[in-house]
């Protein structure tokens, strides 16, 4: 037995040890298999892999065939350095290695070599997206092509591109030949290789080296060719070079050599501002000595003189290597011209030049050189096209000097000199001619003088020629008159050779041909008169003025000032003119029916004219002619006036609103003639009155000046009054000038009122909801005057129109004819408080249309945007105002369609809301009594809503229920609320249900048999006591307080004593009987069929579930309503809560539940233990037994 024990204990400790041993693992057994799953699901770490670039395609556009090259050119390349390629693509692409440079998609800042010659490079500074493509090719040059171009060498690069012109920019690099290096070079370009022989210069600025020259800021791609240009590179010249002629004061200008006809010809240029005497100088052929020039001549300041030698003899050699050199009087050589192989000059490949071209410098004394297709011999390289008005910078072309003389009735033949510096003597000889006369040049003049060149560009009026009169303004052309000229006049039909009178510019004779002091003026062995053609030719030493005697000009009249109310007017005209001098005028007067009212001449010495007696008023006529000894002159033009005294007169006054914005600004003042506007003192009154006006008169012209119409203006009133009519006075004198008419005689007294002719114009347009159903369907209209209803169409769009609406109907305000009218439409369907529509108004619209009192129409009104007038809609409340159990958040909403949310103003003390007394509402509002809720909103325009009147109604909340004073026959009920309210207690010896209760209305007992009468007395602390009651009994009771609604508390029981019983104070509160089943059978018992068994009943108050004067829940039951609602289910709740009647609550015992295997599995073997030990003692037990 013992050793049996002794195993049993061994057993007991190794199970013991192992439920240990279980108890100390078992938290890893559930914590490692989630530790297990956490590694599972983290990713291990591993090396990025290296993405494979997939291969992209090109487009088949980036690469081309390049170009062939021509002929005999090294087809040896340069590669361009690689360039990387950005390309968008989904996976990584590794740069490719350029394509064919000849044609691919072009990048920013990236430079471009030709494969022909790695001289030819290009960078884009700018490029369109997406950019395109370019190509080069390199053109070889004919021998043709090369002289016509002056290219150093037989390339040019023709680059195009697909991109547009303009929509780039880039900078280009060109090679210098070594032949070339040193020198000075363009760039010249041509659009087609057709065109190459007119290449025209590249403007952009270029960077030269030796080797190459740089163009920037090009933006777009033609065919580009390098030229070489003239330099001075200094004393070391050679043939083919230029020579250094920076100090020299004349120079070569221009040569024609080896003409097909002509001769040839060398032209100088004097850089300086005096003139130089060319006596003994040479023009020296280089390659025939023989051929030296002696000059001879004057050289005008800045002027040109040209030299040829007769005889068409080849003077210039022009054979091999040829120049020609000017040397001074001292044989100091002033400039060298070097040319070879007909188009090399100075080193400068100017092209081939052609028979009837000659070689220039580009600028008068500039250093390029080119050739001159339209030779200018003997005048500037760069004169410049006279407009007749404006004198250009440099000299004008002696062509456009003769079109501006033609255009004066000045005709010559100055455009055609074949020389200017060397006028012809005879043959061809520079003339002017009028109708009159004629002045012929018979010596040489040089026209590059700059005094003449100045006076050129007015000879039109520095020359005077009219009937027997000549005169040249010798001042201002002392070279030309110096000169002297050959002098014709035309038509002068005397019997014999007439008198030449000699006068100085100021007009004064200095002599004549009948005596002696003209000699020195006229060759009087020279002067010729044809009888037959009247015709007068002699020729004047110099320049002046010549005239022969003629009976005078026709006078030139003033004019006389008309209308005017000046009686005798003075009649005036210019002093004529004449030899022999005039001795009288006659004048004539005629008034309008044609009568001389003088019958006959009136003469006078004077240049004019005053009638001694004043003429009537009428309409005058006259004309006046000079007498001399000669004769007389031919009647003057007929001149006019007229002569009115009647003062002006009013002829109508009309109101003027010149802006249209409803707001008299002016009076229009029409009379019955002319105002003379330069006697009105503009922008004052100036004699002139508005009654009461808004601002300061102001007197100013009509629309045209010195018509019959005035504006008399003012300042605007502060209110729409197109339909004033203020009165208007004129005070003669009344202003410094005042109101006259053209004759000079002044308005009278004044005094009128005005016509309104004023329009009436549309002041507002205001929206409205007439029915309130958030759709406007109304525009109310208001204008600056009132409108005249009698003219309406009534029920209809009369004219009228509303943007986005049909049914557009006119109607009269709510007063006739006042100045408002409604424009009603239909509703959109939709709610549309915010929207204003726009209004148009189309004159003539309607029969009717829309007029003023005085029958104005109103002006077309085009989209006029109407105002927001319609109320937005009335607030809304959420929840609604009703019975509740508990304290309520009330949120406040309205909506004002198109427009922003509105403003909402309230109150909570019954009195009416506003936008000034009421709270604006920001956050939902705490009710938590009973509450009259008012609320008002205004939209953004102001418009108030209707009123929102809500009423809440809020149960109180009953707690600390207690009993005292218990008795055999009674019991005091005690409890609290927390808002004033009325007492009363319900009670009955049967319990009732809350569901039986919930379907009794407010006010009655909730199926209870007893009542007590409810105090009316609104108290916090509540205390009722109930009398009458059986002793040693159980009641059943319910505390009613209300405000509104009625707050009925869950059911709660007492007993009273038995009659042998003394209480002891006071009693404790039960938790009622059984539950009922909720129905209804309309009896009044409140019996229950819940069982009780009756248990200690008799001795003892039942026992509660809830604690002796705990707080119980009072329920709102069958709250404002007089029949009763079924369906409402109470519940005592241990916390005071307000509950809208009829909700339910439901608040389950919150029960923790756990895996009792996995948190007691340590038990379960020794269970088992225990169960097999107990078998094992019981059979060893009965064994022993």
């Amino acid at each position: 037995m013992y050793k049996f024990r002794r195993k049993v204990r061994k057993f007991i400790t190794f199970v013991a040890f192992l439920a240990i041993l279980g108890q100390s693992f078992s938290p890893y057994l559930y914590i490692l298999p989630k530790s297990a799953y956490a590694q599972e699901a983290t990713d291990s770490a591993s090396l990025p892999q290296e993405v494979t670039p997939t291969p992209i395609e090109s487009e088949q556009a980036d690469t081309a065939t390049p170009t062939p090259l021509p002929a005999g050119v090294s087809t040896e390349t340069v590669t361009p350095a690689p360039v990387v390629i950005t390309i968008v693509s989904p996976e990584p692409t590794p740069p490719q290695a350029p394509s064919k440079w000849t044609f691919e998609k072009v990048e920013l800042n990236k430079e471009y070599i030709a494969p022909q010659n790695s001289g030819v490079k290009l960078t884009f500074t700018k490029l369109p997206t997406p950019a395109g493509n370019i190509k080069i090719e390199e053109i070889k040059l004919t021998k043709d092509q090369i002289q016509q171009t002056g290219s150093l060498s037989d390339k040019a690069y023709d680059i195009t591109s697909d991109m547009v012109d303009g929509s780039f920019t880039y900078n280009l690099s060109l090679p210098i030949p070594d032949s070339s290096k040193g020198k000075a070079i363009e760039v010249k370009f041509a659009e087609e290789l057709s065109k190459i022989g007119t290449a025209e210069k590249v403007d952009n600025a270029l960077t030269k080296t030796d080797t190459s020259v740089s163009v920037t800021s090009l933006d777009h791609f033609t065919i580009f060719v390098v030229i070489g240009t003239i330099t001075n590179p200094g004393e070391d010249t050679y043939v083919g070079e230029p020579f250094d002629e920076t100090l020299s004061q004349v120079i070569i200008n221009e040569f024609v050599y080896n003409p097909s006809t002509g001769n040839e010809w060398i032209e100088l240029f004097n850089k300086t501002g005096e003139d130089i005497n060319l006596e003994n100088w040479q023009l020296v052929d280089d390659n025939d000595l023989s051929s030296d020039l002696s000059l001879t001549g004057t050289l005008p300041a800045n002027g040109i003189l040209v030299f040829e030698k007769s005889g068409g003899d080849g003077w210039l050699n022009n054979t091999g290597l040829e120049s020609i050199t000017l040397k001074d009087n001292n044989a100091q050589t002033k400039d060298v011209v070097s040319y070879k192989d007909n188009f090399f000059v100075n080193g400068q490949n100017i092209g081939n030049v052609a028979e009837d071209q000659s070689v220039c410098r580009t600028e008068d004394a500039g250093d390029t050189w080119e050739v001159c297709s339209s030779p200018t011999k003997g005048w500037f390289n760069n004169a410049e096209t006279f407009d007749c008005v404006n004198p250009p910078s440099g000299a004008p072309t002696l062509a456009s000097i003769a079109n501006c003389l033609e255009n004066q009735g000045l005709s010559t033949n100055i455009g055609m000199i074949d020389n200017p510096s060397a006028t012809p003597e005879t043959d061809g000889a520079l003339y002017f001619e009028k109708d009159e006369g004629k002045i012929v040049f018979e010596k040489i003049l040089n026209l590059s003088d700059q005094d003449t060149v100045n006076i050129l560009q007015s000879l039109g009026t520095a020359m005077e020629m009219s009937y027997g009169h000549i005169k040249f303004d010798s001042t201002t052309a002392a070279a030309m008159a110096a000169t002297g000229a050959k002098i014709y006049m035309y038509e002068l039909n005397y019997e014999t050779t007439p008198e030449i009178v000699i006068k100085d510019d100021t007009g004064a004779i200095v002599g004549t041909t009948n005596d002696s002091s003209a000699d020195d003026d006229i060759d009087t062995d020279g002067i010729n008169y044809d009888l037959d053609t009247g015709g007068l030719s002699f020729t004047a030493l110099h320049f002046t003025q010549f005239d022969v005697p003629a009976a005078p000009s026709a006078p030139v009249r003033h004019e006389v000032s008309s209308p005017t109310n000046d009686t005798t007017p003075t009649l005036s005209w210019d002093d004529v003119s004449a030899t022999p001098e005039v001795t009288s005028y006659d004048l004539e007067v005629y008034d309008s029916e044609g009568n001389n009212i003088y019958d006959g001449f009136i003469t006078t010495i004077s240049s004019s004219f005053t009638p001694e007696d004043p003429l009537p008023d009428d309409d005058y006529t006259w004309y006046v002619m000079a007498n001399n000894s000669i004769g007389t002159s031919d009647w003057s033009d007929e001149g006019s006036f007229t002569i009115e005294t009647i003062a002006p007169t009013v002829q109508s006054i009309q109101t003027m609103d010149s802006d249209g914005d409803g707001h008299l600004d002016g009076i229009q003042l029409t009379f019955d003639e002319e105002i003379n506007d330069d006697m009105l003192d503009m922008g004052n009154p100036d004699g002139w009155d508005v009654a009461d006006p808004a601002g300061e008169e102001s007197i100013g012209t009509g629309e045209i000046e010195n018509d019959n119409v005035l504006v008399l203006s003012f300042g605007e009133g502060p209110t729409p009054d197109t339909a004033n009519v203020p009165s208007v006075t004129y005070t003669p004198s009344g202003g410094p000038t005042s109101t006259h008419d053209l004759a000079g005689n002044e308005l009278g007294s004044y005094s009128g009122v005005p016509e309104d002719k004023a329009l009436p114009v549309l002041i507002t347009a205001v929206t409205k909801d007439t029915d309130t159903s958030g759709q406007i369907d109304a525009i109310e209209l208001t204008f600056s005057e009132e409108i005249d209803d009698d003219w309406l169409i009534l029920d209809s769009a009369d004219g009228w129109d509303v943007s986005g609406y049909d049914g557009v109907s006119i109607g009269t305000g709510t007063i006739g004819s006042d100045n408002i009218l409604l424009l009603t439409f239909d509703e959109s369907g939709s709610l549309d408080t915010g929207v204003t529509p726009l209004v148009s108004y189309t004159e003539g619209g309607g029969d009717g249309s829309t007029h003023d009192s005085a029958g104005n129409e109103l002006a077309a009104v085009v989209d006029f945007t109407s105002i927001d007038g319609a109320a937005p809609r009335v607030p809304e409340a959420d929840p609604g105002g009703s019975d509740y159990s508990g304290d309520q958040s009330v949120s406040l909403s309205s909506s004002d369609e198109n427009g922003p949310a509105p403003d909402i103003y309230y109150t909570i003390d019954g009195s009416e809301p506003n936008n000034e007394d009421g709270t604006l509402y920001t956050d939902p509002i705490l009710i938590d009594k009973d509450t009259t809720l008012k609320a008002i909103a205004y939209d953004s325009a102001g418009n108030a809503s209707g009123v929102l009147t809500e009423e809440y109604g809020i149960a109180p909340v009953i707690s600390g229920e207690t009993t005292s004073s218990v008795t055999t026959t009674g019991i005091t009920i005690t409890w609290t609320t927390d808002d004033p309210s009325t007492s009363r207690v319900i009670y009955g010896t049967a319990p009732i249900s809350d569901a039986t209760v919930a379907t009794f209305p407010d006010g009655s007992n909730y199926g209870y048999v007893n009542s007590t009468v409810e105090d009316s007395t609104l108290v916090t602390a509540h205390s009722v006591g109930l009398t009458g009651l059986t002793a040693g009994s159980t009641y059943y009771y319910r505390t009613i307080s209300h405000g509104s609604p009625e707050a009925v508390s869950s059911e709660k029981t007492f007993s009273t004593t038995s009659a042998s019983t003394t209480s002891s104070g006071g009693g404790s509160l039960g938790s009622g009987g059984g539950a009922g089943d909720g129905r209804s059978d309309g009896k009044s018992d409140g019996r229950s069929d819940g069982r009780s068994d009756g248990l200690g009943q008799s001795s003892a108050v039942l026992a509660s579930s809830t604690s002796t004067g705990g707080g119980t829940t009072g329920e709102v039951l069958g709250a404002g309503t007089e029949e009763p609602t079924s369906g409402t289910t109470i519940y005592p709740t241990p916390t005071p809560e307000k509950e809208i009647l009829g909700a339910v609550q439901s608040k389950g015992k919150e029960t923790k539940t756990g895996n009792f295997i996995s948190e007691k599995w340590w038990l379960i073997p020794i269970f088992l233990v225990s169960i097999i030990i107990s078998i094992v003692l019981f059979k060893r037990r009965k064994k022993s037994e």
